[in-house]
């Protein structure tokens, strides 16, 4: 069930596209409460030469597994990447295939009876998906959809499941060049969607869009304007892969007809900037699992101030071949006995500051100073844990103390034990510089920093074998 306004969301801070990084935080307004911390759990900026088939499947050899009635055939030779960003290239040209190269002739294609005979396709076109699949995340997206003309129709969705699930976050006609379509496709095969107008051109140049699937409901915004909310009834179940395509329709009474005419221009281009993914992470949250094997409900990221993993030998946390999980914590991670990433399997955890300034081009304090990214793609070895700290707390130890904080400019570190250990005390400002540093450590240290401009700094004890840190803030 489709409603104008459920929700209204709003970013606090500006997405500013001069920069290399994604901003590692982004905060959200709801229409009531407090604004709401997402954190980057994963995307592509598109700034290399190529492709990056890490994160991306091609589907080369391919016309549809669905029954669209589409009429191009899908190359890795349409898929570009220049210039800071992915193109999609339709092309009118002749190609001999089977609908799906990898299958035999006599292969039914979906529910439509349509046959697997090779044939001469007349356009080709091409199609990508993130190998990660998602749920419950928010995801940025800016592109410009293909302004050549009829026929052309382009779209970024998620699919998968069985029985399948879908959110078609953009269809797009080249006819209707003010005009997307959103969807919902449940399992039981019903469908709630529309054709919303946005009132101004999307083909001219790049524009922004915002996606939430959060439990119950899709919200899609544009240009940091509300297109539409969708109830979900039921609720979407399935972690799904995101799916960029540019497809060209058939004629006749079938799914997004019409097809091109003899005005469409060719080669189009549905061009994208970047794709970015974040999860929310709920203030003071600590999580603490034990045993898990990942099944096709769960979610493929964790988000929360302090998150552990595993624990002792009844324990097993298991990352296993073709499985993803990223996991972001505000303070730290912790990756006990237990802990499993299998050969194949794809596991990623990192720290953000959720106070630090988004629009800047290295946003992430903690990754600029490695306190620290951990990440493991296990191709050929398996990866155990025994007892991994990616990063540590203060808070955790009860032989330093911190006091006062917040401080007026005057900070008192007081260690009751283990300073043989401690290499430095450091601090760091929001835009990671290093402005304090002391090597000289005694039971009891004072720090002044009144000269400092108030605001959030990062307090880092670097020891013989881990770096604890703290958040300081300057009055």
């Amino acid at each position: 069930m489709k409603t104008k306004l459920s929700l209204y969301i709003m970013l606090l801070f500006p997405i500013l596209h001069l920069y290399c990084q994604p901003p590692q935080v982004i905060w959200i307004l709801p229409s009531s409460g407090s604004p709401i911390p997402f954190v980057y759990s994963g995307g592509d900026e598109f700034n290399g030469e190529s492709l990056d088939l890490d994160k991306w499947d091609t589907h080369g050899g391919l016309h549809n597994r669905r029954c669209n009635y589409e009429v191009q055939y899908y190359t890795d030779e349409n898929i570009e990447v220049s210039d800071g960003s992915l193109k999609l290239i339709a092309k009118h040209e002749d190609i001999f295939g089977k609908p799906i190269e990898y299958e035999p002739e006599d292969y039914i294609i979906g529910d439509c009876g349509e046959p697997n005979t090779a044939r001469t396709w007349h356009y080709t076109s091409g199609n990508i998906s993130y190998k990660r699949p998602i749920k419950w995340e928010l995801m940025d997206f800016r592109c410009r959809l293909p302004n050549e003309g009829q026929g052309l129709w382009a779209a970024f969705w998620q699919h998968g499941g069985v029985p399948p699930e879908e959110i078609d976050y953009i269809e797009a006609k080249g006819e209707s060049p003010e005009e997307i379509h959103v969807a919902i496709h449940y399992p039981d095969g019903s469908l709630d969607g529309d054709w919303w107008d946005l009132g101004f051109d999307l083909t001219n140049e790049l524009r922004d869009y915002l996606f939430l699937w959060k439990p119950g409901m899709v919200i899609a915004k544009c240009e940091n304007i509300h297109v539409c909310s969708y109830d979900l009834t039921p609720e979407l179940t399935k972690a799904t892969r995101p799916i960029i395509n540019l497809a060209i329709a058939g004629n006749g009474d079938v799914p997004f007809s019409p097809g091109p005419n003899d005005d469409t221009d060719f080669p189009a281009v549905f061009e994208v900037d970047h794709i970015r993914f974040y999860s929310l992470l709920e203030e003071g949250s600590i999580i603490e699992i034990c045993n898990y094997s990942q099944d096709p409900e769960d979610m493929t990221s964790l988000s929360g101030d302090q998150i552990t993993l595993g624990g002792d030998n009844n324990c097993h946390f298991e990352i296993k071949e073709n499985e993803f999980l990223s996991v972001i914590a505000s303070d730290n991670i912790l990756l006990k006995k237990g802990f499993h990433v299998h050969s194949g399997g794809n596991f990623s955890a990192h720290i953000v500051n959720l106070y630090d300034d988004n629009t800047k081009s290295d946003s992430s304090l903690f990754s600029k100073h490695k306190t620290e990214q951990y990440s493991a793609k296990s191709n050929d070895q398996e990866i155990s844990n025994n007892d991994k700290n990616v990063v540590q707390s203060i808070d955790q130890y009860n032989s330093i103390k911190i006091y006062p904080n917040p401080s007026q400019g005057e900070i008192n570190i007081e260690l009751s034990k283990g300073i043989e250990n401690i290499i430095s005390i450091s601090l760091y400002n929001n835009n990671g510089e290093e402005v304090f540093v002391k090597r000289e450590i005694l039971l009891f240290n004072t720090i002044y920093i009144s000269h400092l401009p108030s605001g959030f700094y990062l307090l880092k004890i670097k020891t013989s074998d881990k770096e604890l840190i703290n958040k300081i803030v300057l009055k």
